[in-house]
Order: C-alpha cells, then structure tokens, then sequence
C-alpha cells in the first residue's frame, strides 16, 4: 500500500509546485479547476478501489488518479497559464534517475530485510534516501559541505 502513496505523494509534491506557480501568476481560477477535477475523479476512483481491494485498493486508486488526471491538469494549466515547461527538463533528468535507483535499491532492501515493521520500514528508507542523495547531489555540494562544516567546527 505504501509504494502507491509513494506515487501520490511525488504527484501531490509537483502539483503544490504548479498551485504556487499558478497563485503567484494570479491564475487561482485554475487551481480551483485542478482541484475540482482531481476530485470529481477521485470520488469514484476511491469508491470503487475501496470495495475492489479495500485499503490497499483506496491506496491504488488514489495513486491512479494524482498520475492520470491531477499531473496532466496541472500541466495543462500551466501551460494556459504560459509557464514553459520545456526548459525544465534537462534538470529533471538526474532526479529522475535518482528516484529510479532509489526505487530499485529500497525494493531489494525490502527483500532482504527480514525483521520488525520498524526495521523493515526504516532501513529501505534509509538506504532509498542515500542512494537518491547521492545520485542526485553533486559532488561540488558535498565538497563545499564539508568545507563549510571544518570552518563551523574551528
């Protein structure tokens, strides 16, 4: 079930990003559209993964909808609203891998793991989030960590 609210939250994350961008530009009338579509879809969607599969089934459908109908809305005001997108995404290409791996090396973590719910929670996360970090960080960042952090530390 949460692998599927994983999916949600990423959408709902981009989609807090376009409401900002759509407040900031004055065009509220079209986050008020996003969110009206989002729910007209929702409503049926978690009805029916609901009975369907109950929980687990809520949690897909949820997941389906941010993906099917709320990230092309908010594209699409976006883009009515004359934001490009284009350019964006050159920079979206190493979180994007970095969320790949991620993925990936949490799922084999998962399988390995064989404990309680807290450890077989925590250390997917755990070595999800450094996988992504590191990825998805440069390495002039570290470096100027590290620089910043032996500076505090004299």
């Amino acid at each position: 079930m949460l692998r599927f609210l994983t999916v949600l939250m990423v959408v709902r994350m981009l989609t807090s990003l376009a409401f900002d961008i759509l407040t900031s530009m004055g065009a509220t009338r079209s986050t008020v559209v996003l969110n009206a579509g989002w729910a007209i879809a929702l409503i049926p969607a978690l009805w029916f993964g609901t009975h369907l599969d109950n929980i687990r089934g809520a949690a897909i459908a949820h997941g389906i909808v941010a993906l099917v109908v709320a990230l092309p809305l908010a594209v699409a005001a976006l883009h009515r609203a004359g934001v490009p997108l284009l350019p964006v995404l050159p920079a979206l290409i190493r979180p994007a891998i970095g969320a790949v791996l991620c993925a990936a090396a949490t799922m084999v973590v998962v399988r390995l793991v064989d404990g309680g719910v807290f450890l077989h929670l925590f250390l997917p996360g755990l070595v999800g989030m450094l996988v992504f970090v590191l990825t998805v960080v440069p390495v002039e960042q570290f470096r100027q960590l590290r620089t910043r952090l032996a500076r505090a530390a004299e």
